[in-house]
């Protein structure tokens, strides 16, 4: 890495015209002067010209390094050792170029989306509450299925509901492995991650006195979703459900929002309408989180390239490092874990049966267990 020791931009005595391929004539007036440290050890004079954003090293300079090409690569020599010079491939540089520039149409465009500053949610119809009742509501993830399974699921569902036995309840996101048979053909992936999401929600004044917050400063209540209230997560994802675009390889969970296209054109066209309905619906994102137009991401545990999904490495090194349970808390903690796993280790809970069979006594916590041979 290149350590930058002195910078100070100055203007020029008197200004130079300088030519450049995309922008024809410029009229200079500044210059900046930059120290590089060892193994250059030498000042490079930078003249600055509106417009451009590339940084161009003259010839002098590329003398005192040495500069050559060969078939073999470009080498620069300083003080006796040759430091080779890595060429990215076309591909890699058209995208890295269109990466860039997305950013920065994205940046300009949408400022109060990628803000550091909060923005206060906005009036609307929409606002959630709370009821007080006597039930207490239980959510679970869905149990995993096989295909087979699903089949009997179906037609189970489909029954009830033109019995009107079952009516549909209000839906949230799909979990992402419900999309292993949508991302077989996506190339291009990318990852928006919302901020402060949740504050986003507004909450009716009954509701906010429920969210209390006591300090030695005096007690405060907050006017919007606080992060931690029951059901919060669902409560954002349908609303985040709601506004965005259907079927068109644009998906979120939670506070996170996955592009999945296998063409590169529509993938940045979904990208900027999904940055516009942000917009126009208040919300913001953490432009740190972001990624743009790759060909792996990470999401939600998984890690999703062309036509695969598996899990992320930090998830298989968890595996490896498990010791040997001796309670059945920490047998319920691995067996909870290994659900993860569930599309991409066959028999699965048939493997977990005898460790399901040790915590079926919800009330029993901390139990010691003894190991035998199955």
């Amino acid at each position: 890495m290149i350590k930058q020791q002195k910078i100070g931009i100055y203007k020029l005595d008197r200004h130079i015209v300088a030519k450049s391929a995309l922008k024809g004539k410029q009229r200079v007036e500044r210059a900046v002067d930059v120290k590089l440290s060892k193994p250059f050890d030498c000042v490079l004079t930078f003249y600055i010209l509106s417009d451009l954003d590339k940084v161009i090293i003259g010839k002098p300079a590329l003398k005192v390094w040495k500069y050559q090409t060969t078939d073999k690569g470009d080498h620069l020599t300083i003080d006796g050792r040759t430091f080779t010079i890595e060429a990215m491939e076309v591909e890699e540089t058209r995208i890295h170029a269109l990466r860039t520039e997305l950013e920065q149409d994205l940046l300009s465009k949408f400022p109060k989306v990628f803000s550091t500053e909060p923005r206060p949610p906005q009036e609307r119809a929409f606002k959630h509450q709370i009821i007080i009742t006597d039930e207490t509501p239980v959510l679970s993830p869905a149990f995993y299925a096989t295909p087979e399974e699903k089949k009997v699921i179906y037609g189970f569902v489909d029954e009830k509901l033109k019995a009107g036995i079952l009516v549909p309840a209000v839906e949230g996101s799909k979990l992402v492995l419900d999309l292993i048979g949508v991302l077989h053909k996506s190339k291009w992936f990318s990852v928006l991650d919302l901020k402060s999401a949740y504050h986003q929600i507004a909450v009716t004044p009954e509701t906010s006195r429920k969210f209390g917050v006591i300090t030695h400063m005096g007690n405060f209540n907050f006017t919007t979703l606080p992060f931690g209230a029951v059901n919060a997560p669902f409560v954002f994802s349908k609303f985040l459900v709601d506004i965005l675009p259907k079927n068109v390889g644009v998906i979120s969970y939670m506070d996170d929002i996955l592009f999945y296209h296998e063409h590169l054109d529509e993938h940045v066209k979904r990208i900027k309408e999904v940055c516009q309905m942000l917009n126009d619906h208040g919300l913001q994102i953490s432009i740190k989180k972001t990624k743009l137009v790759k060909t792996k991401v990470d999401f939600l545990g998984y890690t999703i390239t062309e036509g695969q999904i598996t899990p992320t490495k930090d998830k298989v090194e968890a595996i490896h490092n498990w010791t040997l349970p001796q309670t059945s808390t920490e047998v319920r903690s691995i067996v909870n874990f290994t659900i993860f796993f569930g599309q991409f280790i066959p028999d699965l809970s048939k493997l977990t049966a005898p460790l399901r069979d040790l915590i079926k006594d919800k009330t029993k916590k901390h139990t010691p267990i003894s190991h035998t041979d199955e």
